[in-house]
């Protein structure tokens, strides 16, 4: 893939723009992340280490607060088994 070919700045801050108001819209709508899962019917999702990390932080950040498991402790780890 050539350098032409890759996304702008610009489309990636689009890109950026758009996920931000797509998860404060679901939010505000109480939808969370196994509702969106769920309608994914149509959709074959791998299961990847990016996803499941993805996953891992969500339960994260639900249960700590926290949003980089870097700043996890012991009893973090607990809590999010």
């Amino acid at each position: 893939m050539s350098k032409e070919d890759l996304k702008t700045r610009r489309q990636e801050k689009a890109y950026h723009k758009l996920f931000s108001e797509i998860a404060d819209h679901c939010v505000a709508h109480g939808i969370d992340m196994k509702t969106v899962i769920d309608k994914f019917e149509r959709y074959r999702i791998n299961v990847d280490a990016k996803f499941v990390k993805s996953v891992w932080r969500a339960i994260l950040e639900t249960k700590t607060g926290k949003t980089s498991t870097t700043e996890q402790t012991r009893e973090d780890v607990k809590l999010v088994q």
